[in-house]
């Protein structure tokens, strides 16, 4: 997708995390894209872009969420809580894109 940007990544990994976002976010989609296995619950805080939480399983398993906006947003920081014994990835990225303009 033309002008699609990766603003933090994680890679595979087991605990808690905090990064750092880029702070303001110009208009378009915003995508949280997380995975998980084991057993347990994965929540993502990702400031103004939501608050995710993914069940986990044996198998690998994931969802991704869009937060679409037609005005520039602020998301500071990205907070992953996981249940010990988890393995997870989380991704975030933008495109200048809205499926549903307002």
């Amino acid at each position: 997708m033309t002008g699609m940007k990766v603003l933090a990544s994680t890679g595979r990994r087991t605990g808690d995390l905090t990064m750092a976002l880029p702070g303001r976010i110009a208009p378009g989609t915003a995508w949280v894209a997380m995975e998980c296995q084991g057993a347990g619950t994965l929540t993502v805080d990702a400031g103004s872009l939501g608050i995710y939480t993914e069940p986990c399983f044996d198998h690998a398993d994931g969802s991704a969420n869009a937060y679409e906006s037609g005005a520039p947003r602020t998301a500071a920081s990205l907070r992953v809580t996981a249940d010990p014994g988890l393995t997870w990835a989380v991704s975030v990225g933008w495109d200048p894109s809205r499926s549903h303009p307002r």
